[in-house]
């Protein structure tokens, strides 16, 4: 992937990398500081929270899980368009260019498929099975760059890992017993799980050997070749026009319901700046773990906003699966 570097800020949980090329912020200027980092790690923590609560109300308001992401990636791609034309900072680049498209289509995939996958399981299942299965994700991440990239797995982060293995299957046992997650919800958590793997591999390969284009450039183009994708997988698995279909029930939407829905396109759109810019400083991993470190936040407020109710076994492998990543990611600060 790249020789790990940067500066790295002692007492600092996650284990930070810093592009050594200096990689362009939002306005496209070189040069990634501690201060860079640390607002790029805040950012996403808030988003990460807000794009997952946002979403499981989205799609209780609106059940058309594929429909929503293209709505998002749509307002999304809109809003840096209306940007762009303003000339707002941090917008100011050239127009749609296939020499730079061509390079993203990999990216395109790799980054639709985990958000119509999570979309899709948040219909069938809780915030916290979601959780669960992020955290089996950065294990799958952690076995992929060992793998590829050599990347020895410390003995510390070995013994998070089991944990965590061991957590999530009581989660699962305690989750099944009590109903309250259904086998499709946790195969749409496992394809998740598992695109995300693919994600955090590959796509950070991608936008390293990007640095010429800034953090909106990225987002833009992420967004816009996105859509065609989407569109594809929403016409061959949702009902679009007549009675029942996505359309009617967007027309139809009660003022509350269409607020959630605009508050979670809104939320689409900085996380998408969001995760754009963390991947230009992190590493795969370090992207992986600044993911998991929200969830403790958004574990609690969704069982309180959502009055999820668990089996004790199951709070008990919640509880060690976000111990475990914890434990994951001083384990990889400790190893740097």
């Amino acid at each position: 992937m790249r020789a790990p570097g940067g500066a790295r800020r002692a007492g600092d949980v996650l284990p930070v990398v810093a592009d050594p090329a200096g990689a362009p912020g939002a306005g496209g200027a070189g040069g990634a500081g501690g201060g860079a980092v640390a607002g790029a790690v805040g950012l996403q923590l808030f988003t990460s929270v807000l794009i997952v609560l946002a979403n499981k109300g989205a799609v209780s308001a609106l059940p058309f899980s594929t429909g929503l992401v293209f709505l998002q990636c749509a307002f999304t791609g809109a809003a840096i368009a209306a940007g762009r034309a303003a000339r707002l900072s941090g917008m100011c680049f050239g127009g749609f260019s296939w020499d730079k498209g061509r390079k993203w289509l990999g990216v395109v995939v790799c980054w639709v498929l985990p958000m119509v996958f999570s979309m899709r399981a948040l219909q069938e299942t809780t915030v916290e099975t979601m959780v669960v299965f992020r955290m089996v994700s950065t294990i799958f991440v952690a076995a992929g760059e060992a793998v590829a990239f050599g990347k020895a797995i410390s003995s510390q982060s070995a013994a998070a890992i089991l944990l965590g293995i061991v957590a999530a299957v009581l989660y699962a046992w305690g989750d099944q017993s009590s109903g309250d997650s259904s086998s499709w919800g946790y195969f749409w958590c496992f394809m998740y799980a598992a695109s995300l793997t693919v994600n955090a591999l590959y796509v950070k390969k991608v936008f390293d050997s990007l640095p010429q284009m800034g953090t909106f450039e990225k987002t833009f183009y992420q967004n816009i070749m996105g859509l065609p994708l989407i569109l594809v997988i929403v016409l061959a698995t949702e009902p679009v026009l007549g009675a029942g279909g996505l359309l009617p029930a967007v027309l139809g939407l009660s003022a509350g319901g269409a607020t959630v829905v605009l508050v979670s396109c809104a939320a689409g759109l900085a996380v998408s700046f969001a995760g754009t810019r963390a991947r230009e400083l992190l590493s795969p991993t370090s992207f992986n773990v600044l993911g998991n470190a929200s969830k403790p936040v958004t574990v609690l407020l969704s069982m309180f906003i959502f009055d999820n109710k668990h089996s004790p076994l199951a709070l008990a492998g919640l509880a060690g699966v976000l111990a475990s990543s914890f434990w994951y990611g001083l384990a990889q600060q400790r190893g740097r």
